[in-house]
């Protein structure tokens, strides 16, 4: 029981405990209430004075801020430049525009921004309506700043503790200001700041220009999307089509994504058709209210609006072409260097200067080289062993690329550029006319042959051993076909053997062959890797020539000589048509005029020999000198030429270097061909005129030199007055033999299969012991000491009159003295037909055309 009733007593007492708990919490809560109403007591008891106070407050606010800023601007000419604005900025620059020397427009440069300027004619009448229903309906009746709208802003901004609930108080005016100014201060004392300046320089823009002025000038200015800028990018971004075709509907939903353009984004990813929707009938709602269109167009648009908008984008970017992307890195490289400043800000200054400026692209030449490089027929696919399509990193399918130049060789004009296979859709990406690639072959006519004659050492007619050789000792190159044995320059050049043109740079020294390079402008050589003969006797450079430089090169050669540093533009001028740019175009001789033809001479073989490796080029009518180039292992494939009226180089290869199965043929020769043909369609026709001091004479083909009474297998040539070879020293010893048993030749043998040869000679720049001919130097210099079995008497009975005798056997006379050599008058020691080189220097019947193993363009095929 007792223990009963102390549990009572626990209990009793924790309900004591709880109660006074309650009513301890109670109490408290009801101070806050009471707390809580005093602070709200006098707004309830007396609403009144509580709003008048709030509006005598706001009207205190709006009076000093809108004082401050009509007394700051009606008085900003005396206190400073802050309230200023740069009324220089009131008119809309230009964008820079690139014309062709007709005046037709082939780009306007904008920098990253895309944005072209039109007039308030060239849009729809009603975007300005809906930009005006919805960012500023009483634009016309203000002066810069819509007190009413202002106030309400401020009101709102005021009442609602910082969070405005009616929009932003700014017209178009004093957008237009924050547009030009780029003043981004938007909270505390800052913000006020700035947007007293605003004023001021909102009531200044009104005073200045007219209200269609101001709207023209916003309208061109404002950000409609993406890097877009101005209504015009903004028809062609959304819509593909221009400002001027807007319907009702599209012209809101440009003035309403103003706010906020990017949010609105049709491209973004997100699906905004409701955003879109709800702002674009707000727009057409408030342009029905101000009056801008009636009933029956609000019901239209709207009904456009909900059937949803078809977007297209249409603006491409700023992909122009090869030839114009390498015109604006040609001006932003002088920009920067004349006005000694970065390249950034050279290329800001040409963006916004206004400049027109003429280029030397001909639209017709520009076009064939895009069209022709677009045909599907020039795609080769990088693959592996197995014949699998090579991929990069991204799983983009690795394909050949080709670039391709065309210049005018009088003016240096760049005339046409593409660099690129395809279509061209990167904007200011790779170029290639500017990449550098190794040239093989393709540069002996302007590293060996041109320097070689310039300089005396050879001739067209020199004769070199075309067989195994050793060079320094140590590297013994290999032709691209087989060993040919005897050639001279012309015949080499046409089937474009290495061992000669290797032999000429032994002696001309490579460091001359890089003198003469830099002199027709390429400047991409290496003084130490590459002064030697494998880099400038056949090409293999360490860094390469860009097509660019060697179509300026082979230019200096059609121009007679002198090289022009090559340019894509001819002047640019400002808004008053005054000069302020030029290229800088320095010129310089090479050789001489009479050196420079002997080269188009020599290349014209290459085209018209029909051992030619350039016979597919040939121009009817004109004359064309042109030369193929292939690399180890095929990696690039070139072909450069000229004709009186262009230059024209075209490479094919990889980016990354690798083996092209394509033949010449089938790529770089194909391109130059059939662009070269289309371009001088139309032509009057041209052939390469003969200068004075080219004389004429008659060639040894046996030593290469200037025949004497003694040789009896001549040709005639061409040579450069006062460098003609020596008189030919061969034929100081001579032997007959028979060609069909290769013995000496005795009585019997017919005058048909009789051949005189000289003994004891050996070729005269074999005597320079710069190289070591391994095989041939001395194949032709040692008589036979048998005679022919072959040819023998005819079968008689032996009699005593017919048994032989000294006097019926071979005579002394059919071995090799002096007194054999052959009178200019003996046919008989003469080479037969069969054995006589043409006149053009081909390989006689009896030598058959070399056959390559490996580049296809190299033959004497034609298809």
């Amino acid at each position: 029981m007792k223990e009963k009733k102390k549990k009572n007593k626990q209990h009793s007492n924790s309900n004591k405990k709880n109660m006074k708990s309650q009513k301890t919490n109670a109490k408290n809560a009801n101070n806050k209430l009471i707390e809580k109403d005093t602070k709200m007591k006098f707004k309830y008891k007396h609403p009144k004075l509580a709003i008048t106070l709030k509006i005598l407050l706001v009207l205190i606010i709006l009076l000093v801020v809108v004082g401050t800023g009509v007394i700051i601007g009606l008085v900003y000419g005396f206190f400073g430049d802050d309230l200023k604005i740069d009324l220089s900025k009131l008119t809309m620059i230009e964008n820079t525009v690139i014309v062709d020397s007709n005046e037709n427009v082939l780009a306007e440069l904008n920098g990253k921004e895309s944005r072209k300027i039109i007039t308030l004619d060239e849009m729809s009448p009603y975007l300005p309506k809906a930009y005006i229903a919805i960012e500023d309906e009483r634009f016309y009746q203000h002066h810069g700043v819509d007190l009413k709208r202002t106030t309400a802003a401020i009101l709102s901004f005021v009442t609602h503790f910082g969070k405005s609930t009616t929009g932003g108080g700014s017209t178009i005016t004093q957008q237009l200001v924050k547009n030009i100014t780029q003043d981004k201060e938007s909270s505390g004392i800052n913000g006020i700041l700035r947007k007293v300046k605003e004023w001021a320089k909102a009531y200044q823009v009104e005073n200045e220009l007219s209200k269609n002025q101001i709207l023209e000038l916003y309208l061109n200015l404002i950000l409609v999307g993406g890097r877009n800028y101005g209504v015009q990018t903004g028809a062609e971004y959304y819509f593909n089509t221009d400002a001027s075709n807007l319907s009702i509907a599209q012209c809101a939903f440009l003035a309403g994504i103003n706010n906020s353009p990017n949010a609105y984004n049709p491209y973004s990813g997100k699906d905004n058709t409701e955003k879109i929707k709800k702002r674009t009938k707000t727009v057409l709602g408030q342009m029905k209210k101000c009056g801008s269109i009636n009933q029956e167009e609000y019901d239209s648009a709207v009904a456009e609006v909900e059937a949803g908008f078809n977007f297209e984008n249409g603006v491409k970017g700023n992909v122009y072409s090869s030839h114009t992307d390498a015109l604006i890195s040609q001006l932003i490289e002088q920009i920067a260097q004349e006005k000694n400043i970065s390249k950034t800000a050279a290329e800001t200054y040409l963006n916004t200067s206004g400049l027109k400026i003429y280029s030397t692209q001909d639209v017709d030449i520009q076009k064939i080289m895009e069209d022709e490089m677009a045909e599907d027929k020039y795609t080769l696919y990088a693959k592996d062993a197995k014949g699998n399509i090579i991929t990069d990193s991204n799983g983009n399918e690795i394909v050949a690329e080709a670039a391709a130049v065309i210049i005018e060789p009088s003016t240096g004009y760049v005339v046409g550029a593409v660099g690129q296979l395809g279509e061209k859709t990167t904007a200011r990406g790779l170029n290639r006319i500017n990449s550098p690639r190794q040239t093989g072959s393709s540069i002996k006519p302007l590293s060996d042959v041109l320097p070689g004659i310039e300089e005396g050492i050879i001739t067209p007619a020199t004769i070199y051993l075309d067989t195994r050789t050793t060079f320094g000792g140590t590297w013994t190159p290999k032709n691209y076909n087989r060993y040919t044995g005897k050639r001279t320059v012309r015949s080499a050049l046409t089937t474009s053997q290495n061992i000669p043109f290797i032999k000429i740079q032994a002696e001309l020294t490579p460091q001359k062959g890089i003198e003469y390079l830099k002199k027709m402008g390429v400047s991409t050589l290496d003084d130490e890797k590459d002064n030697n003969l494998a880099s400038v006797a056949i090409g293999g450079f360490t860094y390469g020539i860009s097509p660019l430089e060697m179509a300026a090169a082979y230019a200096m050669i059609s121009n007679d000589g002198v090289y022009i540093k090559p340019t894509f533009y001819t002047k640019a001028v400002d808004s008053n048509g005054n000069i302020v740019l030029e290229p800088n175009q320095p010129t310089e001789r090479v050789c001489s005029v009479q050196t420079a033809y002997i080269v188009k001479d020599l290349m014209k073989s290459v085209v018209n020999d029909s051992a030619g490796t350039a016979t597919y080029t040939r121009i009817s009518g004109m004359d064309l000198a042109a030369k193929t180039g292939t690399t180890n292992e095929d990696k690039e494939r070139w072909m450069c030429g000229f004709t009186n009226y262009y230059s024209c180089a075209v490479l094919y290869a990889f980016d990354e270097p690798r083996t092209i199965t394509k033949s010449s043929k089938q790529s770089s020769g194909l391109i130059f061909a059939n662009i070269m043909k289309e371009i001088h369609s139309g032509l009057e026709k041209s052939t390469f005129k003969q200068p004075d001091g080219i004389v004429s004479a008659r060639v040894c083909r046996t030593s290469g030199m200037l025949a004497s009474d003694k040789c009896t297998d001549t040709y005639s040539e061409i040579f450069v007055e006062g460098k003609l070879p020596e008189t030919c020293d061969a034929h100081q010893g001579t032997y007959t033999i028979c060609t069909e048993s290769g013995l000496l030749a005795n009585q019997y043998c017919p005058e048909s299969s009789r051949k005189v040869r000289e003994t004891g000679y050996v070729i005269e720049k074999e005597r320079l012991d710069l190289w070591n001919t391994l095989e041939g130097r001395e194949s032709e210099n040692s008589a036979p000491t048998e005679y022919c079995n072959i040819h023998k008497a005819p079968e008689e009975k032996p009699t005593e009159s017919t048994k032989p005798t000294e006097g019926t056997k071979p005579s002394e006379s059919t071995k090799p003295t002096e007194s054999t050599k052959p009178a200019d008058d003996t046919s008989s020691t003469k080479p037969t037909e069969s054995t006589k080189p043409t006149e053009s220097t081909k390989p006689s019947e009896g030598e058959t055309t070399p056959t390559p193993d490996l580049p296809e363009e190299d033959t004497n095929t034609e298809e």
